[in-house]
């Protein structure tokens, strides 16, 4: 009988009990719903796992203990929560593996029952760190974090007409009774109107006059539609935490200390609000034995869909750089989970050992953390969408016609294809540079680490020995599998043989699928494993898998190679060439900066590495470039080493390079715009900015409208 092979993370639909689960947009929904100590729900892609935490006592001693150290307390909160002898760990750790291979942000909801133990709702969840994959949950790029709250009401529908926010600045005259810092409400304001610069002309904005009173804040509420508030304030929390406090202000400008029922009452009945950001020393702690105690929480209560209150007090510094990155987050996404995660990382990489950067908390009902839709805001506008549209779909799909015998496409298969099912190169650094006691900068840069490894372990081919053995235990654990002893005994490239296809079958969107079955007679790829060879097999085409003979131990006799010089690929027998060599020779692949070097080296001395029908269709082609990183050192061997030294030809040619959404900001541009023009004047560079399956799925799409689907070879 032959083995079932299930593979979670590679769905792109679950339908269970007849009732259909999809993922939502660039995330995956995963909630963790605690409803005792030791009690624990995770639920993610359609399927529940259930746990047994440790949550008690014992967990509240040792957190006491390390209570100034954020890495520390959520190391050790994490592993209280999934402890590794039940399944919701498994469901995490598979829900994670699932967002990187689908190059989406794993959404993680933290929903407390309302009779859970109060102690559960005062722990600092923001704190959560992930010791396996090196990150707090609520300032990592790759996950989105927020407590999730359940009210008996409905968070309403997106905002659709340009968003409106209300800022008001408490400033009392008598701050110094209270032994409180003056607000400088000038200094105050011009920060605010810097940090929402980005949303000028997408946002309206204005400023609540003093005094800030409760009823001046409600009737200005009830008359201007707002959507949005924001709110800059002392709060006060009293001992024992059993009732917090905001100063407003009287009409005489004093201090008006409103406590969280008060201060809750200004926003009963307004629905037209979605967000209330209230930066507010302990505005965001939970008071009392009640879920929804505290100045935050409360206003959940009250029917406000999204609340960003602080969970302790913070400095001024803290309070300026969320509020800018907040807002200029906020605005392109309408996403407050979003935002909020970017914001806490910008304080996290500032003093990643201050506790300030967890305080600010976002308590919300909204299942995907949006305000308004982004186009109202962004009407369309940005590198992602305009880079999109402006693509030569047409040129690329005409030199893609089927029955076209000349080589015309070729595409360069990157790190980013196999993104979530192995291992990434900065997860595998990360994990030698810990063990290895690495002791310098970029501890993520594999050439660089893995450098470092060969040299402390005296022997230039270790760590391409100990990568096949991270590759193939990474990928049997992120898949389930029912003959795992088995497999264990398999060089990766079997491995992969022997799930591809259940692999191929349960992803219609899967990157290496929408490749095969479209008319490629070459693929060239700087990945060591055997995955595109694997989907060729499976559309029924016969591959030429090669390995690029640039090691001294292939290269010996190449130029009398007439075998190797001639190859050529066709549709029904496509060529696939290994560039950096394959993970079944770790003798002869490039890891190392050494390697690195050897390769540059030897392609810039002789042609004859490249086979010559090969060297020949990348001179006259357009070039497709999916899941590279331009600041990795492998991105930039591979350019400098074959595309950099092919022929210039007219500024006709084009070349496609995509890359993905989390490579779109600033310093990246910059870096893209400095690497093309180093490396690539032989062609006319289009940017694709999106993500390998967006690219390929409209790729695909656009094909098959043109000219049907792929008759089977």
């Amino acid at each position: 009988m032959d083995s079932i092979y299930y593979f979670p993370a590679l769905e792109e639909k679950f339908v269970l009990c007849g009732v259909s689960m999809a993922f939502t947009g660039n995330y995956l929904d995963c909630e963790l719903f605690l409803s005792n100590h030791d009690q624990a729900k995770l639920s993610v892609v359609g399927r529940d796992y259930t746990g047994s935490p440790a949550l008690g006592e014992e967990l509240e001693r040792l957190l006491l203990e390390v209570a100034q150290d954020p890495k520390e307390y959520g190391e050790i909160l994490f592993e209280a929560l999934f402890r590794g002898d039940d399944d919701l760990l498994a469901g995490y750790r598979e829900g994670l593996a699932i967002a990187r291979h689908q190059e989406k942000r794993l959404r993680f909801r933290l929903h407390i029952a309302a009779n859970a133990p109060p102690k559960l709702h005062l722990l600092d969840w923001e704190f959560l760190y992930d010791p396996k994959a090196r990150f707090a949950l609520a300032c990592s790029p790759e996950t989105v974090f927020s407590r999730y709250e359940s009210v008996p009401y409905e968070p309403g529908t997106l905002v659709k007409v340009q968003p409106k926010l209300l800022i008001v600045i408490s400033s009392p005259k008598d701050l110094s009774e209270f032994n409180l810092a003056d607000i400088d409400q000038a200094e105050t304001k011009r920060l605010i109107e810097e940090a929402l610069r980005p949303l000028n002309g997408k946002v309206t904005y204005e400023f609540l006059e003093a005094p800030a009173t409760p009823g001046k804040i409600r009737d200005r509420l009830v008359s201007g539609g707002f959507h949005a508030l924001h709110i800059h304030a002392h709060g006060l929390l009293h001992s024992g935490q059993t009732n917090a406090t905001l100063l407003l202000e009287k009409e005489d400008g004093k201090a008006n200390s409103v406590d969280e029922d008060r201060f809750s009452i200004i926003f009963e009945g307004e629905r037209s609000l979605r967000l209330i950001t209230l930066i507010a020393c302990h505005g965001g702690v939970q008071t009392g034995n009640d879920p929804f105690g505290g100045l935050g929480p409360s206003l959940v209560r009250r029917g406000i869909p999204a609340v960003v209150a602080m969970r302790q007090a913070i400095s001024i510094d803290t309070a300026k750089s969320f509020i800018k990155h907040f807002y200029k987050n906020l605005a392109p996404t309408g996403q407050v989970d979003t935002a909020a995660n970017e914001a806490r990382q910008q304080l996290y990489l500032k003093a990643p050992e201050s506790r300030e950067w967890g305080a600010p908390a976002v308590f919300m009902r909204l299942n995907d953390g949006k305000l308004w839709e982004p186009d109202v805001v962004n009407n369309g506008v940005g590198f992602h969408s305009h880079s999109k549209s402006s693509l030569p779909w047409s040129a690329l799909i005409q030199r893609l016609d089927p029955n076209e015998k000349q080589e015309l496409v070729i595409p360069f298969l990157g790190p980013g294809m196999i993104r979530g099912l192995l291992p990434s190169a900065e997860d595998i650094a990360a994990q030698w540079a810990n063990e290895y006691k690495y002791p310098f900068d970029f501890k993520n840069d594999l050439p660089r680490v893995g450098q470092f490894v060969a040299t402390t372990e005296k022997d230039p081919k270790y760590p391409q020995r100990e990568l096949h053995k991270i590759l193939k235990k990474n990928l049997l654990e992120r898949i389930q599998v029912k003959d795992r002893e088995h497999l264990e005994a398999l060089a990766l490239n079997e491995v992969i043989e022997k799930i591809a296809e259940q692999y191929f079958d349960q992803d219609p969107k899967e990157p290496h699928r929408l490749l095969a079955n479209m008319p490629f007679s070459t693929y060239i790829t700087s990945n060591l494993d055997s995955f595109m060879t694997e989907a060729l097999k499976w559309v029924n085409k016969t591959p030429q898998r090669k390995i690029c003979k640039w090691n001294r131990d292939y290269s010996e006799g190449i130029s009398e190679d007439e075998d190797y010089k001639n190859l050529e690929g066709t549709v029904k027998n496509p060529l696939v060439i290994h560039v950096f060599g394959d993970v079944e020779h770790p003798n002869k692949f490039v890891l190392t900066e050494d390697d690195h070097l050897d390769f540059l080296t030897r392609f810039s001395m002789d042609s004859c590495y490249i086979p010559s029908q090969v060297e020949a269709a990348l001179n006259e082609s357009m070039l497709l470039f999916l899941g590279y990183n331009v600041g990795n050192l492998g991105c930039r061997v591979l350019y400098r080493g074959i595309v950099a030294q092919l022929r210039p030809r007219d500024v006709s040619r084009i070349a496609v390079i995509q890359i993905s959404p989390d490579e779109s900001h600033t310093g990246r541009v910059e870096a893209l715009q400095d690497f093309m023009e180093k490396y690539c004047k032989p062609f006319n560079i289009e940017v694709y900015w999106g993500s390998i399956r967006e690219f390929l799925t409209e790729l695909y799409d656009r094909w098959e409208r043109e000219y049907g689907k792929p008759a089977k070879p």
